[in-house]
């Protein structure tokens, strides 16, 4: 009897731990399932081209002005101005138009790192909030979270006939729900272009000869102003000052000589001075 009932005890005691085993296994429950959703990195809507770069690896080492560069449908000249499918733009910063353009809009982007952008807006058909019936470039910005000065300097001397010159100076002041910003440029565009002409009648054997030379002079100072208060998340309330200058300055000369049959006949001199 004691070599029957020792191998039934044996396996009733391992169906059992087996049995054990088996429903704790079964009571092991999923706690939680965490789903991440990416939107994609470009979208195209109805009325708008979306550029998303939060978080972007494009991001680093850039910033905003370069990432504008990148974005789709977006051109620059070589003057500085955006556009948007070769058409001239109103550029927005967080749904609030912009009082920079061309060269001090690009100064005032490059002060501002491409970790504080969130997206790119491409508005084809802009709602009637835009004040424009062009189309409209978006920049969304993250609430600005560094406090302090910041700011750049430019100075440019381009030698050709004539000398020319660009300096600009920007400055960004942040301080909780304050910020303040002073842009100053000043612009000396200077050169010269000259033309030669010779008309020759075989009829008569009639030659004249045409000199003409273009000096031009181009002064453009600037300077702009804002101040800025967040009341709230939806709220702002700030002031604005702006001045611009453009005074161009023009002098032809041009001298003329005329030859028949090789014999000279007459000569005139033309001076010609515009400023605007």
């Amino acid at each position: 009897m004691k070599f029957t009932i020792l191998p039934i005890a044996l396996v009733c005691s391992t169906f059992i731990t087996a049995q054990t085993k088996q429903d704790s296994t079964k009571q092991k429950d999923i706690q939680e399932i965490v789903v991440i959703a990416k939107k994609p990195t470009v979208e195209n809507k109805v009325d708008r081209t979306v550029f998303n770069v939060a978080n972007s690896s494009i991001l680093a080492g850039n910033t905003t002005w370069d990432v504008l560069r990148m974005t789709p449908l977006v051109s620059i000249d070589n003057n500085d101005v955006v556009q948007a499918e070769g058409q001239s733009v109103t550029v927005y910063i967080n749904d609030r138009k912009s009082v920079f353009s061309g060269k001090e809009l690009k100064e005032y982007l490059k002060t501002i790192p491409a970790e504080n952008l969130m997206k790119i807006e491409v508005i084809t058909s802009p709602s009637a909030k835009y004040e424009t019936t062009g189309e409209v470039i978006n920049i969304v910005l993250k609430k600005l979270e560094n406090e302090g000065l910041k700011g750049s300097a430019t100075f440019n001397n381009n030698q050709s006939a004539k000398n020319s010159q660009y300096s600009n100076l920007n400055l960004n002041y942040h301080k909780k729900s304050f910020t303040q910003t002073l842009t100053g440029s000043y612009g000396d565009n200077s050169g010269v272009n000259t033309t030669d002409n010779q008309n020759f009648l075989y009829a008569n054997k009639a030659l004249r000869l045409i000199h003409s030379e273009n000096v031009y002079r181009n002064l453009s100072p600037s300077m702009s102003a804002t101040s800025e208060l967040e009341l709230n998340d939806k709220n702002n309330i700030g002031l604005i000052f702006e001045y611009y200058r453009n005074k161009r300055n023009q002098n032809i000369d041009s001298y003329g000589s005329n030859y028949l049959d090789d014999v000279f006949q007459n000569s005139y001199t033309k001076n010609q001075t515009l400023m605007v």
